[in-house]
């Protein structure tokens, strides 16, 4: 599920960048947010008390990988539905291809349906073809915490005797556990390199609009400072939320187990990425308001924005700011 949002609107200008472009400046810059995918590492270790039980190479310490746990709020089915019954970590390359808006993709070629089966389509290919094979090998499994996640055996055998260490393939799941952890490497990467090039593709219009100032008026970078705060608030959000993911990981690869603490801190702050994501998008809201109404202070913008429905005094400019 994504959150679609227009995060800035170009500054309105009087002719195109380059003739060949079919975005004019004048039209706003939408940008699409996507949600993001995750891998945690819960050990399965503790299964060596019972490895005689178990039917595949039990010596094989393998550790989980959420698959079905998409953190973002939004309207599109496309993503419900991603969210539902595809692994999470494919859903998020739905979301690479909207964090990136070449400038010849305008509203009107969004609108046929050639372009919008290519747009749409390659996403939900790769995530049904990284999503549906392992259902064959039976490498989902219940972990105790509502979610399947892809692991050999149920989390459950490992202290519970009555629930045997019988269900899935150690090996495959080796297989695709190395093909999900470095899918969910590259695609961290994917979201900072195209934020980057979001970022320079502003750069590069306010830039051209630089011959058009008068000697000695000051160049502005307004929207590209946005811009580039928007994706620092972005990519910092997700990171907060799951390093102690990546971390563990990292430590159940090399260790065979990741450790209790890493683990309470990926319960605890992993769900709380809905609620970063929101801040993220609730920043350009606040500063625009601010913007349009400098009179007022924080308190009253902020509950403006907030749509609450509170009395407080009003406030001037210079008030706020000596506050």
């Amino acid at each position: 599920m994504v959150r679609e949002a227009t995060v800035f609107l170009l500054q309105r200008q009087r002719r195109t960048i380059r003739p060949d472009n079919r975005l004019h400046a004048s039209q706003p810059l939408i940008i699409k947010d996507g949600a993001g995918c995750h891998s945690s590492s819960i050990s399965v270790s503790s299964i060596s008390s019972r490895l005689p039980r178990c039917r595949d190479n039990c010596k094989l310490h393998v550790s989980g990988i959420h698959i079905s746990n998409l953190h973002n709020a939004g309207r599109s089915l496309l993503y419900r539905a991603g969210n539902r019954i595809l692994g999470h970590c494919a859903t998020r390359v739905s979301g690479f291809c909207e964090l990136i808006m070449w400038q010849i993709w305008t509203e009107t070629k969004m609108k046929q349906t050639g372009f919008r089966v290519a747009f749409f389509l390659p996403p939900v290919v790769v995530s049904l073809g990284l999503a549906v094979p392992p259902l064959f090998y039976e490498l989902y499994n219940f972990s105790g915490l509502n979610i399947c996640q892809f692991m050999p055996y149920p989390m459950d055998c490992a202290w519970d005797d009555e629930v045997p260490c019988l269900r899935g393939n150690t090996e495959a799941t080796v297989i695709f556990f190395y093909l999900f952890v470095g899918f969910g490497a590259l695609s961290n990467v994917t979201i900072v390199v195209f934020m980057v090039m979001l970022t320079h593709a502003i750069w590069k219009q306010e830039r051209a609009m630089d011959r058009f100032l008068t000697p000695g008026q000051e160049k502005r970078r307004k929207q590209t400072r946005r811009t580039y705060k928007q994706g620092v608030r972005y990519v910092v959000s997700y990171l907060i939320c799951w390093m102690p993911t990546f971390v563990g990981t990292i430590i159940s690869l090399l260790h065979g187990h990741s450790t209790v603490v890493l683990a309470y801190l990926n319960f605890i702050i992993a769900p709380l990425w809905g609620f970063f994501l929101g801040g993220v998008y609730f920043v350009p809201r606040y500063e625009t308001y601010r913007e349009k109404n400098p009179s007022q202070g924080r308190l009253q913008a902020l509950a403006h924005v907030l749509n609450i429905d509170i009395d407080l005094p009003e406030t001037t400019a210079s008030d706020d700011t000596t506050t």
